[in-house]
């Protein structure tokens, strides 16, 4: 027997394909004892194990003493106005002087919050059993991914491929790798349990399938607000596949689904849940206009990261070119369609297929970048309709075209990606997320005199500081003073012992829609740093972009703007009010050059420094 016909012997029996699925999941997302926890993971942890350092600097939040029940409804609390934390670490200072006053980002996950409960109190902070765990559930939505397809395909092989294709995806793979984002695949595991309870009992009428597949999303939405788009695939079947003669009979086995979101949803926006005046997400029933906006640039951008299985490709676009990818994203996306319309036309499952997948795409353009975490549940559809037309190309392999159409596609979305999941599950690069800020923290200084000024930050990922240096014992400085974004060369004088003098040339990025410029005029159409513009969308709002003349209190800092042009501020005056005289904090600025952080002296009174920005 050849390794050809040994392979489709394989894909053919069903207890050997679903052995070769499980297998292909740990080889490829088998944990190891590299890496570290990234960004909202240090959040999380503080939300639920709790740190006394935290606490007494303001962070209320982080209290060790909260009721269980506080700590999963909490567990994904970033910052919220009503809660006071937007207050309290803005006072801190790791939400900086240029945050919008009324940012707010609360999502409600209790149950994926249990699960991070679970590892920290069972494993503690040892990463390898915490990924172990997300191991679990990625097997879960193997498992699950399996009998839908089986159940819905009339080829055996359509449904080995696609779940492949499904667990070895670069988007989901890079979910896996933090984690705090298991959430995406465990609602995307459950969502696809409910889609297939919702098709049994359209098949054979049972009540008990109908309840099941209620409460299994109603499970999946508690995970992840994305699950909604679970209930695409559900409309899209009912359309595409029962053989109704009315679409209007097709609405009512709908009806106890959608008033399930909309109580989730009156629910979740009453008891204060969802984001609000931030850039990165836009939620759909706070902004719907916005909303309506950011789909039209997101949505053709989830599509290519579907179609060429490259994820979040417009953060490192210049903000001015972002729209020609936007307009190529549909152009590519339209000739898809074209491309498909035969098998459209002929199958009513790839039809189900193809509308679940269009509509499950619309939540996930709440996110502006339509990275990894928007395109898990249209990844249903779409893996479908590339395994279905990978078989077809299989069965013609008489010809040169489809013979390597299917080597080149197999080679692409399957052997690649796999062997990229192994490199970065086993981080054999050796890359670490661990930060470099640490080089700032003096040996030998006592917390409460020790506070630090960031003068420029290569990102937004100052925010997580706080957080990561209690999550490691770090000493915590009593206060941040964030001084400026960073993204543009700025030049900073000392005026007095307390009054500095920033200025922008190119204009101070503050938002991601604003434009970052050399002092030279040339600008990259792709390069790294773009992608702290998005990152700045975090906690910023293009609506809530500070005017000349106004003051703002943040940290022990009063900052004005004293001149702006259409990027941004060009000219501001920070003056430290506080107790500590600036020449006791400890300094440092971020050197793009090297890529880290270095500590810098205080300068002297009418010094001036230069501190140069990543296009110069």
């Amino acid at each position: 027997m050849s390794i050809n016909q040994k392979i489709e012997s394989i894909i053919m029996s069903p207890k050997q394909s679903i052995l070769l699925i499980l297998i292909v999941i740990v080889l490829t997302h088998l944990p190891t004892n590299f890496g570290s926890f990234i960004a909202d993971d240090y959040m999380q942890w503080a939300m639920l194990e709790g740190s006394s350092d935290l606490a007494s600097l303001g962070f209320s939040k982080a209290d060790p003493g909260k009721a269980l029940e506080d700590k999963l409804l909490e567990s994904f609390h970033f910052f919220n106005p009503v809660a006071g934390t937007n207050e309290a670490y803005r006072n801190y200072g790791n939400l900086p002087w240029w945050s919008s006053n009324n940012a707010s980002m609360v999502p409600f996950r209790p149950v994926a919050a249990l699960s991070h409960w679970v590892d920290y109190t069972v494993f503690g902070k040892t990463l390898q059993f915490h990924r172990l765990h997300s191991l679990l559930y990625f097997l879960l939505l193997g498992i699950a991914a399996y009998f839908l397809y089986t159940k819905i395909s009339t080829k055996h092989a359509v449904a080995v491929f696609v779940v492949l294709l499904l667990v070895v995806d670069f988007s989901l793979t890079k979910s896996f790798n933090w984690v705090i984002a298991r959430n995406s695949y465990m609602a995307c595991a459950i969502g696809i349990f409910s889609i297939s309870a919702y098709i049994r009992w359209r098949c054979h009428g049972k009540t008990y399938d109908l309840l099941l597949s209620l409460f299994l999303l109603g499970a999946a939405i508690l995970t992840a607000e994305a699950a909604i788009s679970a209930i695409a695939y559900m409309g899209a079947y009912t359309l595409c596949v029962e053989k109704h003669d009315s679409i209007i009979k097709k609405i009512p086995p709908l009806i106890p689904f959608v008033v399930l979101i909309v109580l989730w949803r009156i629910l979740y926006s009453s008891a204060g849940f969802g984001s609000n005046d931030i850039g990165q997400y836009v939620d759909p029933g706070r902004s719907p206009v916005a909303f309506l906006v950011n789909f039209l640039e997101v949505f053709p951008l989830v599509c290519i990261s579907l179609i060429t299985g490259i994820d979040s490709l417009v953060v490192m676009i210049h903000p001015e070119k972002r729209l020609i990818v936007s307009v190529v994203g549909w152009v590519v996306s339209l000739g898809c369609v074209f491309f498909i319309w035969p098998t459209l036309k002929e199958s009513r499952t790839a039809r189900f297929m193809f509308v679940g997948s269009i509509v499950a795409a619309i939540p996930g353009t709440a996110l502006i970048s339509g990275e990894s975490r928007t395109v898990t549940f249209s990844s249903i559809g779409f893996f479908y309709l590339l395994a279905l037309w990978l078989v077809t190309l299989y069965g013609n392999r008489s010809s040169f075209l489809s013979r390597w159409g299917f080597r080149l596609t197999i080679l692409w979305h399957l052997v690649l990606p796999a062997l990229l999941a192994v490199f970065l599950t086993s981080n054999v690069s050796g890359f670490s997320q661990q930060s470099k800020q640490y080089e700032s923290v003096p040996d030998g200084v006592e917390t409460k005199e020790y506070e630090l000024v960031i003068v420029n930050d290569s990102s937004a990922m100052f925010y997580y500081l706080p957080f990561e240096w209690a999550f490691r014992g770090f000493k915590l400085p009593a206060r941040l003073n964030v001084l400026t974004p960073g993204l543009n060369t700025v030049d900073i004088t000392r005026e007095s012992e307390r009054l500095f003098i920033i200025s922008t040339p190119a204009g101070m990025p503050i938002h991601h829609k604003a434009n970052i410029d050399s002092l030279s005029g040339d600008e990259p159409v792709v390069g790294a740093a773009y992608s702290g513009l998005f990152a700045l969308g975090f906690f910023t709002t293009p609506e809530q972009t500070p005017a000349k003349g106004e003051v703002i209190l943040n940290s022990d800092m009063k900052i004005t703007i004293v001149e702006e042009n259409l990027i941004g501020p060009t000219k501001i005056t920070v003056e430290f009010i506080g107790k500590t005289s600036p020449d006791q904090k400890v300094w440092q600025r971020f050197d793009w050059s090297e890529y880290k952080y270095k500590v810098m002296q205080p300068l002297s009174i009418n010094e001036t420094r230069r501190i140069i920005g990543p296009l110069d």
